[in-house]
């Protein structure tokens, strides 16, 4: 989840090639991340954070 929060592009890659997760967990991480996006913006659509959870919700809608 981390990986779509904290990084974009080539920093994201990196960060996966230095983890090493088979692509399963990958996959569950980016629902984590979908998931975690969508309840915080349910909670607070137009709070601070909106801004960053609409960015991570395309990250991840990108890479599926």
């Amino acid at each position: 989840m981390l990986a779509w929060a904290l990084f974009t592009g080539a920093s994201r890659e990196a960060f996966r090639e230095a983890v090493g997760p088979d692509d399963a967990t990958w996959a569950r991480a980016r629902g984590w991340a979908r998931w975690k996006a969508l309840i915080t913006l349910a909670a607070d659509p137009d709070g601070e954070s909106a801004t960053a959870q609409h960015r991570i919700l395309d990250d991840v809608f990108a890479e599926t």
